[in-house]
């Protein structure tokens, strides 16, 4: 464990910035969300600190009352803390908090870093430390327009889904892919789908397979996908595991669908032909079989709507349940 001892011991860095071993009570983690935290990565950073201790320094910057604010380095302070170490490496940087994160943004390309988070740190720049694009593309060495790209993803992406994002519980790429444009077509929907995605953290895959699913449906099929979207991956997977079972129910599916194309324009036709001949007289022969025919009818329709509401309830329930 690093000793209390050896903290605010100035070293020259190869770059000639300060090198500080702090205690972690000194770090201000203003900059904590802009970076995406998944199970897998820290589990790897935490025992790789276990292993070999702190290889790298993070990237700090001098703020008032003896603390520091920590610019890079999140993951490897996390992992610091929960192994119970007090101190940590640190590289001073010779600079203010905007040109720091600039630094730190720059010096990441590198890096595995996502379009989510560069966004994270350009609104950041922008609405905090009032820079305009112009700079920031000079800053980065980047075009103005991959600036505006980066910063239209975290405007599009509603908060609650980018919460998730950085918790880990949602994959980066698959927000960027599927639920940006799922946002832009309509927010609400992007909210619930991945609200009612729990805890679960589904592959970019299955989130491709729901956005493509929403796209193609109805309204009320919308609403079910948004409300139940584990259910209708299950559902899913059972279809391609039998896909003689689903093309038999799409073939059935298609059937009726048409079966009931075919009775909407016979209710027309007799709608159209009730009006039309509404006020000339029937033989009474013609009346009563008339009169029978509808009764027939009737029954024959009742029986049909009985089942086909029992039908849609049950599949209602189904894709309301069991979560």
């Amino acid at each position: 464990m690093d000793q209390p001892g050896d903290r605010h011991v100035p070293e020259e860095s190869s770059v000639g910035h300060s090198r500080l071993k702090l205690e972690l009570w000194q770090l201000d983690l203003r900059y904590e969300g802009l970076r995406i935290v998944t199970p897998a990565t820290q589990g790897r950073i935490l025992a790789s600190l276990a292993e070999h201790g702190q290889q790298s320094p993070v990237l700090v910057v001098q703020a008032r009352n003896g603390h520091y604010v920590l610019i890079d380095g999140y993951r490897r302070v996390s992992a610091l803390h929960k192994l119970g170490r007090d101190t940590v490496e640190a590289l001073v940087l010779p600079m203010g908090e905007a040109e720091a994160l600039v630094y730190g943004l720059r010096e990441a390309r590198g890096s595995k870093r996502s379009a989510l988070e560069e966004g994270w740190w350009i609104r950041e720049l922008v609405e905090h430390h009032r820079f305009n694009l112009d700079r920031i593309a000079v800053s980065l060495e980047r075009s103005k327009s991959w600036v505006s790209r980066r910063l239209a993803l975290v405007k599009q992406l509603p908060e609650p889904v980018q919460t998730r994002v950085r918790q880990g519980k949602i994959c980066s790429h698959a927000a960027m892919r599927y639920l940006v444009p799922l946002a832009r077509a309509n927010k609400g929907a992007c909210e619930r789908l991945t609200e009612h995605m729990g805890n679960t953290r589904l592959s970019a895959r299955q989130m491709g397979k729901l956005y493509v699913a929403w796209r193609r449906a109805e309204r009320s099929e919308r609403n079910r996908l948004e409300e139940n979207p584990l259910l209708y991956l299950k559902a899913l997977e059972e279809l391609e595991r039998n896909p003689a079972h689903a093309e038999q129910a799409t073939a059935d599916h298609g059937n009726l669908l048409k079966d009931l194309e075919i009775l909407i324009r016979v209710c027309h036709r007799i709608r159209q032909a009730l009006h039309e001949g509404k006020s000339s007289a029937a033989g009474e022969t013609l009346t009563r079989k008339l009169d029978n025919r509808w009764q027939e009818s009737l029954l024959a329709f009742e029986t049909v709507k009985e089942i086909m509401e029992e039908c849609l309830h049950a599949g209602h329930g189904r894709s309301q349940g069991h979560l």
